[in-house]
């Protein structure tokens, strides 16, 4: 009787491991989306995005296409067919909704420009990644660019003491008759 419960509960757990591999192999395409990507503009911080984030959802198995662009014009059928819509930038954002009613995740925008897009698309699945920095942080950074910027200015006038004391060890390993030649940095 013991041994049979065993052999069950044995015989179970087999059943049960056999099931999870099952949906575990099954379940990865389902899972899988087909992400239309539209950028605001083709260049710069919205195509360096739009070209990490294919990378990375290809790489957990998402079909990622690029739809265009505000300049080009969309592809209709390949944003009629998306499962999700990741627009960086407001102009993407506003074209993608224009056209579909889609899940879209915008990027690359501010909140207050975020806020305009919803109060314009209330019945839209909308979401966004902010951008935005709360005032104490830009302020805490303004504080060290300047201070390092009047820190700069005040050693300015001793440049050239400067160097020869930061110089002085690597002349000092200099074979006889080496010289250091200081060269202005090319602009």
């Amino acid at each position: 009787m013991r041994a049979m419960q065993c052999v069950r509960r044995g015989g179970r757990w087999a059943f049960v491991r056999l099931l999870a591999l099952c949906l575990a192999l099954l379940s990865a395409p389902a899972f899988a989306l087909d992400v239309a990507v539209v950028v605001s503009q083709r260049d710069g911080v919205h195509k360096a995005f739009a070209d990490a984030f294919k990378r990375a959802a290809a790489g957990l198995g998402h079909r990622v296409f690029d739809i265009g662009s505000p300049a080009e014009g969309l592809d209709d059928v390949a944003l009629a067919r998306a499962d999700l819509v990741v627009a960086s930038g407001e102009a993407a954002a506003e074209l993608a909704l224009a056209r579909h009613a889609r899940p879209t995740l915008v990027t690359m925008i501010a909140r207050s420009r975020f806020e305009v897009l919803r109060k314009a698309h209330p019945q839209a699945a909308l979401s966004a990644w902010l951008l935005d920095q709360p005032v104490e942080r830009q302020l805490r950074l303004l504080r060290a660019v300047v201070g390092l910027f009047v820190v700069l200015l005040a050693l300015l006038p001793f440049a050239n003491k400067l160097y020869a004391y930061f110089a002085a060890p690597l002349l000092a390993k200099l074979p006889a008759g080496g010289q250091l030649i200081a060269v202005e940095v090319a602009s």
